[in-house]
């Protein structure tokens, strides 16, 4: 993995896939995070102003129906508007981490960018994880054994929420489960 230096305070992870159905080039997309200056090196979620993480997603008209994606989770929805769509979005999001309390933010964008933030960053952390490992069709035990450890629970306790990585354990636990993946510095969309 890349990393380069810092912007600001946002990092943002990007990843090579194939997007949307009617789509046959590979894109580079973006999951978007700030992080606190309280805790080098350690993601941080917080009230407004306090920053947040963030992962990039893109809206965009499809015949009826307009298509949200968020191609870092490998995950798409879809409304009848775009304001439907984005409710779509924390729906689905708030349903695939099944956590109590859990709740999701979409922040609208220019040109079809959107971002989404939780109230807890851990749980968007352990999703993110999740989703990739089972992108990867890999056990919890395989992406522990990719990570170096001996036992699963060395990774599965990033992948249930219960550990915060730092920025450096994000990378070890990325390119664990999703080989070759990049994560590089960009402004929020939003900002």
């Amino acid at each position: 993995m890349h990393l380069g230096g810092l912007v600001g305070r946002f990092f943002v992870m990007e990843s090579a896939m194939i997007s949307g159905p009617t789509e046959s080039v590979r894109k580079r997309f973006l999951a978007i995070m700030k992080l606190m200056k309280s805790s080098p090196g350690q993601f941080s979620g917080g009230p407004r102003g306090e920053g947040e993480m963030r992962f990039y997603g893109k809206v965009y008209k499809d015949g009826k129906f307009w298509l949200a994606e968020l191609p870092l989770l490998d995950a798409m929805t879809q409304g009848h508007t775009r304001k439907e769509a984005y409710a779509m979005v924390e729906d689905l999001l708030e349903s695939l981490a099944n956590r109590p309390g859990f709740k999701v933010t979409v922040h609208p964008g220019k040109q079809g960018d959107f971002e989404v933030s939780s109230t807890d960053p851990r749980i968007l952390i352990s999703l993110f994880l999740r989703r990739q490992r089972e992108r990867s069709g890999l056990s919890l035990s395989e992406a522990a054994e990719r990570l170096g450890a001996k036992s699963r629970n060395a990774y599965a306790r990033y992948e249930r929420g219960t550990s915060m990585p730092s920025l450096e354990k994000l990378t070890e636990l990325y390119q664990a489960v999703s080989p070759g993946g990049d994560i590089v510095i960009h402004q929020s969309v939003t900002a």
